[in-house]
């Protein structure tokens, strides 16, 4: 398989190089309607490109390598499927207490991104032997020679 890739659940954004859930994988796997929960089902697609905004921009606090960040991310099964968790968490949580990054309040703010979503980007990925949260130097090499 070759990496980034789409599919039903999720789709790849090469303009932003970041993964985006899709409505179909919250309707089959959380049973959330986002047609019914939006107007007219018009904000879903932003709704969904925030929630990624906000759990990438997270991920790119950590380390100053971000490019290589989200080539790890594009380029892995593990990088993939861990994203995918922690934007699901991240959905679910924006869901429920909105978008509280936009908040006035500081303290607010600060509880910006969903517990479980942070303990899911904590896990290893084995292709690079860490977290894509470490915040030390990230090395990863692939003989796959897609354009991500």
């Amino acid at each position: 398989m070759n990496y980034p890739y789409s599919d039903d659940y999720m789709i790849y954004d090469y303009k932003t190089h970041r993964y985006v859930l899709t409505a179909k994988d919250l309707a089959d796997c959380f049973n959330e309607d986002l047609q019914k929960k939006f107007k007219d089902g018009k904000d879903v697609d932003p709704f969904l490109r925030q929630v990624s905004a906000r759990m990438y921009s997270f991920i790119h606090r950590h380390n100053i390598h971000t490019l290589m960040q989200d080539y790890i991310i594009a380029k892995t099964a593990s990088g993939r499927e861990i994203i995918k968790e922690a934007l699901e968490q991240q959905a679910l949580y924006m869901l429920t207490v909105g978008d509280i990054s936009r908040s006035l309040d500081a303290n607010h703010r600060a509880l910006n991104i969903d517990e479980t979503a942070e303990d899911t980007l904590l896990r290893d990925i084995p292709e690079i032997g860490t977290t894509i949260l470490y915040t030390g130097s990230l090395r990863f090499c692939t003989k796959d020679a897609t354009e991500w």
